[in-house]
């Protein structure tokens, strides 16, 4: 488990260089400030370790106890939404409602037990799936665009894909677009 930590840290400078290169083939001269470059560096790190969070040995599994609820708390804080909600309760309310949100993190994060292991989320599907979410996030959560956008959703794709790399020797199991069935 920890191959797959140590695999992404090692390569997300890989993943720099080649964006960069790319970019500079096209004429761009992007270069991510510190905040937008911390924000893909942790995007790919979670996504090295990612596709492991149905392994009760994962380290991203217990982790995802306290992300998905802070996860939740970013997209669904409101306080207007929870003061309507919870009007009777005035000044409670919020209170009342970020322990709903944190109650079903914990729920979503304690589901991942149904889950197999190296089934669907060791695979290109997920992998999009999980770049799709970033890509929502940051572009109608954070309001970023352009290669702000483009450069830490790829590497939340790209780090879900260092995952695969590691996992499998045959190199044409990583580009599987569903889980294998199980007989």
């Amino acid at each position: 488990m920890r191959g797959h930590m140590m695999g992404s840290v090692l390569m997300f400078p890989v993943y720099y260089a080649v964006y960069k290169g790319v970019g500079l083939l096209m004429g761009d001269t992007y270069r991510p400030s510190s905040g937008i470059l911390m924000l893909a560096y942790i995007l790919f790190f979670l996504g090295g370790d990612l596709p492991d969070i149905d392994s009760p040995q994962a380290p991203i599994r217990w982790f995802t106890w306290g992300l998905i609820p802070a996860a939740l708390i970013m997209s669904l804080w409101d306080l207007e939404k929870a003061e309507k909600l919870f009007e009777p309760l005035e000044q409670w309310g919020d209170v009342l409602y970020l322990a709903v949100i944190v109650l079903a993190g914990l729920l979503a994060g304690n589901a991942l037990k149904l889950l197999k292991h190296r089934g669907f989320l060791h695979t290109s599907t997920f992998a999009a799936l999980y770049a799709g979410v970033v890509f929502s996030w940051l572009r109608w959560g954070m309001n970023l665009s352009g290669n702000d956008l483009l450069f830490p959703t790829l590497a939340a794709f790209f780090g879900v894909y260092t995952h695969l790399l590691l996992d499998y020797r045959n190199p044409l199991v990583i580009f599987r677009i569903f889980s294998k069935r199980q007989s």
